[in-house]
């Protein structure tokens, strides 16, 4: 009888989840041994995959045919992108699948995201699937808030979780959104968009200017009274900007170079920990940028 009561377990759950059953899953344990809600997973090409629950995934951007594929073949109903760059609505539409673009900054979640976040899990379609570029800051981000909102991850679980994705430790922000969350009591329904609209590179600009002037800031104090914490996170947060609009679908190749070279100055900086080193650095990325506002500002 119990082996009958085994089976009959093992049969629904490859009825239910026989997608799902297909990629490969890990079983992640939290640090004092426990194991968690949620799992490592393999799907397709795709980097970076977590299970929360049964119908919430976590991972990297999908760029191929073959990727989206995968997602479809796991099942996948609806997409959730909080990439800044436009997602490829025909491309999911094409295979069955709906996209949601709600493009997040790696500084930190704003109200309005948040409440958008939040709604999610009872608006749409399951499983969702959620992703920015690289499956390991704003996705896993994202995706805790509306696991928080479902009930799906605890607090402490959800800390937890962007540990095991990778979220850096220098994105301070993110890291205050999912300890600070609290599920709403009530939700309206949220305009949930397929696609948001790059912003100008100009606007963009402005959010690159504020973080290029806290370094400066910060810089200017004495090698011994620098706050390298500060300065980690505000670099950081530069650099994302960097590669973010480089990324851009309506960004000129000229101005997509000059930011990229502008990320590989920055990414030399990180790695320097020797304060005179950084200033000169920071001196040639200043003068990059000076070389696009003349050629470029509009």
């Amino acid at each position: 009888m119990k082996t009958n009561s085994t089976l009959l377990i093992a049969v629904m759950w490859g009825v239910a989840f026989p997608l799902a059953m297909s990629s490969h899953v890990s079983t992640v344990w939290s640090d004092d041994g426990v194991e968690t809600p949620f799992q490592s997973v393999e799907i397709g090409n795709l980097h970076n995959g977590f299970r929360i629950g049964q119908n919430l995934y976590s991972g990297s951007g999908p760029e191929s045919e073959e990727d989206y594929e995968a997602l479809r073949d796991l099942g996948v109903r609806t997409i959730v992108s909080v990439d800044g760059a436009v997602p490829n609505v025909e491309m999911a539409r094409k295979l069955g699948m709906r996209y949601v673009h709600i493009p997040l900054k790696y500084s930190d979640v704003s109200g309005s995201n948040t409440r958008q976040l939040a709604s999610v899990f009872t608006q749409c379609e399951k499983p969702i699937y959620v992703h920015c570029h690289h499956g390991k800051h704003r996705g896993p981000t994202a995706a805790a808030i509306i696991a928080r909102q479902a009930g799906l991850l605890s607090q402490q679980q959800a800390v937890q979780f962007l540990k095991h994705a990778g979220t850096g430790a220098n994105y301070e922000g993110l890291w205050q959104c999912v300890r600070q969350y609290e599920p709403l009591p009530k939700l309206d329904d949220f305009n949930l968009p397929e696609m948001v609209s790059p912003e100008a590179l100009q606007k963009s600009m402005v959010q690159m200017a504020d973080h290029f002037h806290t370094l400066q800031v910060l810089l200017k104090q004495d090698d011994d009274q620098l706050d390298s914490k500060t300065f980690q996170e505000a670099a950081t947060l530069l650099l994302e900007d960097f590669r973010e609009s480089a990324r851009l679908a309506d960004v000129q190749e000229e101005i997509q170079a000059l930011l990229s070279d502008a990320a590989s100055e920055l990414e030399l900086l990180l790695k320097d920990h020797s304060v005179p080193q950084q200033r000169l650095r920071m001196q040639l990325i200043g003068s990059r940028c000076v070389d696009c506002h003349q050629q470029h500002r509009g």
